[in-house]
């Protein structure tokens, strides 16, 4: 049985994108360790759906050491000891990274501890950076040309790379000296056997006759909510019969953006805010169940350098529960759209045509989109189909 060490940044869990391919791998003969940082009370040992959690710390009185000590960046010695220890207790064949910070810990185990190595893009990260837009300390041990400049020298040492779509692949392909045969795609599909609406959400009645329009996500001004207000604003000077769903909170990336704030921004408007309801940030849990509730789901984050190479998880969720996707056109998300026939664009950051599309979709019917969305997402876009692509990759690695 091969043993594969997984790293991760953050926390875990939960994570969509790890969690489906650890139950993926340890469902087909792997053995998956993960080593991930510890910012709660979580324990540092723990076994998971078969696979074992090693959290770098155990919990400590303050917050702030232990984030500081698990800053993954650079060679961090705290990542380098442990990582080195896991493959020497339990033989490890092959290091699988999760995004860029850490992607210079596993060159080092390449060399110096014979591994095979897996860096797992989620996203073009020095895209993300910019517009991320990191402050303090954070924007400086993350700055977007340090880590453009550590994806040029790391990307061609790599064993295998795995990206998330096609337009991130091409990227990657033309801008750096790797063969074809080293790259993988393993989309963010949704996994139809785990993202089930069995858990209802209790603190939110949706309205009999009223078309409910849902966005799951951060709050941060880059994804796009600020001009979900003034469109759905405008909407609802013509519109009695609609409902604004925003599910999500807490602080943006750059810190920048609560709840709180949004819901200032809403109240302005006192006929207007009669038609938001902002639930915060809630368990995962009950997403599911809140998209099959709604009548067309929202991704407005508009296009960029990092939208443009790369797809989020909730296209496809959105899309499995037959719900039209109004989304900004970000080109992964266009193609995935045109080629479903599952929703609409607008034009990126342009709140006038965000409304003009909001206004066609209510006046036709959509019945057929929500028929392609469904059969299409079966069809195409389960976790099952980016599941071959990861085995796929590991059968390479023999």
């Amino acid at each position: 049985m091969m043993q594969i060490l997984m790293l991760l940044q953050t926390s875990f869990p939960p994570d969509i994108r790890v969690e489906n391919e650890v139950l993926s791998l340890q469902n087909n003969g792997y053995k998956v360790h993960l080593l991930c940082s510890n910012k709660g009370k979580d324990l540092v040992y723990e076994s998971w759906n078969g696979s074992t959690i090693h959290r770098l710390l155990k919990p400590g009185k303050s917050n702030f050491i232990n984030s500081t000590l698990q800053l993954p960046v650079f060679l961090n010695l705290l990542w380098l000891i442990r990582s080195i220890s896991l493959i020497n207790k339990y033989d490890i064949k092959v290091v699988h990274v999760h995004d860029l910070p850490l992607t210079p810990i596993a060159l080092y185990l390449k060399y110096f501890q014979k591994v095979k190595i897996i860096y797992d893009m989620h996203e073009n990260y020095p895209a993300a950076l910019r517009v991320w837009k990191k402050t303090g300390l954070e924007y400086w041990l993350k700055h977007p040309e340090v880590f453009k400049y550590i994806e040029q020298v790391i990307i061609p040492r790599f064993d295998r790379l795995i990206a998330v779509v096609d337009e991130n692949r091409h990227r990657i392909l033309g801008e750096y000296n790797v063969p074809e045969e080293k790259i993988y795609v393993v989309s963010n599909y949704v996994n139809l056997n785990t993202f089930v609406a069995d858990t209802p959400y209790p603190d939110v009645l949706f309205p009999v006759d009223v078309k409910v329009f849902l966005y799951t996500g951060g709050l941060d001004v880059h994804r796009g909510i600020d001009i979900t207000i003034e469109a759905f604003q405008k909407l609802s000077k013509n519109h009695d019969d609609i409902l604004l769903l925003v599910v999500g909170g807490g602080k943006s990336a750059a810190g920048k953006r609560t709840e709180l704030e949004l819901r200032s921004l809403v109240d302005a408007d006192p006929l207007f805010s009669e038609k938001v309801i902002i639930t915060g940030w809630i368990d995962i849990k009950y997403i599911p169940w809140l998209i099959k509730q709604s009548d067309f789901c929202l991704l407005p984050q508009g296009a960029n350098d990092h939208t443009n190479t790369t797809i989020p998880h909730k296209i496809f969720q959105y899309m499995s529960f037959g719900k039209p996707v109004i989304a900004a056109d970000a080109t992964p998300v266009k193609r995935f759209l045109a080629e479903s026939g599952g929703g609409v664009t607008f034009i990126s950051d342009d709140s006038e045509n965000y409304h003009e599309v909001l206004e066609m979709v209510l006046n036709m019917d959509y019945a057929k989109m929500s028929y392609f969305a469904r059969e299409k997402t079966k069809e195409s876009y389960t976790w099952a189909i980016a599941e071959r692509e990861l085995l796929a990759l590991y059968a390479s690695l023999h």
